[in-house]
């Protein structure tokens, strides 16, 4: 759930002044991000009066299940976050990943379809997550409508103000359970759904044409 996003906006994101921007200066815009590629996510600073520090790193943390053979954890689910040995000891190591959009695949009815899921005229916003040795996972909780309509799981969607208070507020601990707000993303609602080009199937394709509509064939065959 959630393995590809979108950052066509990168510099949208200086106008937050509780975040470094130095890094997006370095950032391009990515159409087709995915695992095991280096994303921009920002981190919880030292001091409360510093911005959040950026870092452009690893999405994805090696399989303790299957170790050694580079399968990647980019995912963790919010219900038991603080049930599982291996995220108990980054539950303070909080990230914010920044996007514009995410992709999820409609899987009924023969081949998967992408959709892209974005927000009303493109606004930005975050999703939460976690880091571990310079590494990032995202955070996904039961998805509700309209995102249900296509995966039954959704990323924790934060906005500007949510976000700040995941990074600088939120404690997360073994003894406790995430905070409720976190599994009812108030941008939820407001997501906006389209079919994305089969062309984003393939990792190696970040150009814009990943979301222009798909061939007439293909989108004759979906649900939509």
């Amino acid at each position: 759930m959630c393995g590809r996003f979108t950052l066509r906006l990168p510099a949208s994101f200086a106008s937050l002044p509780w975040l470094s921007t130095e890094a997006l200066q370095a950032v391009s815009p990515r159409f087709n991000i995915g695992p095991g590629q280096k994303i921009l996510f920002w981190g919880k600073p030292s001091h409360p009066d510093q911005p959040a520090p950026a870092q452009n790193n690893l999405w994805g943390w090696p399989s303790p299940k299957i170790e050694g053979s580079g399968s990647l954890l980019i995912n963790a689910r919010l219900e038991s976050l603080t049930e599982k040995p291996t995220f108990r000891p980054a539950l303070e190591n909080r990230i914010l990943i920044p996007t514009d959009g995410y992709y999820e695949w409609e899987r009924a009815g023969g081949t998967p379809k992408p959709f892209f899921h974005h927000l009303p005229n493109d606004e930005i916003f975050f999703l939460a997550g976690l880091e571990k040795d310079g590494k990032a996972l995202a955070l996904t909780t039961a998805a509700i409508p309209p995102a249900n309509q296509i995966h039954h799981r959704m990323p924790v969607l934060l906005n500007p103000e949510e976000a700040r208070k995941w990074l600088f507020q939120t404690t997360l601990s073994p003894q406790t359970s995430p905070p409720p707000w976190l599994s009812k993303p108030s941008l939820a609602s407001r997501l906006h759904l389209r079919p994305a080009h089969p062309r984003v199937n393939n990792i190696r394709h970040d150009t814009p044409d990943c979301l222009a509509p798909p061939p007439p064939e293909y989108r004759q065959q979906s649900l939509f």
